[in-house]
C-alpha cells in the first residue's frame, strides 16, 4: 500500500496498524515516524 504525507498535520508519530489483532505478530502494528522535508536538508 502508498500512502501520502504530504499534509503538514501528519507529521508525527504514529501506529500503523491492521484492524485484524491476530495480524499483529505478523508485522502489521507497529510505530512509525513522519518528518517534515526540512528533515531531509543538512
Amino acid at each position: 500500500m502508498m500512502m501520502s504525507f504530504a499534509d503538514d498535520a501528519q507529521v508525527g508519530r504514529f501506529v500503523y496498524h491492521c484492524h485484524i489483532l491476530k495480524h499483529e505478530d505478523n508485522g502489521l502494528m507497529a510505530p512509525i515516524e513522519v518528518w517534515g522535508p526540512e528533515a531531509l536538508i543538512r
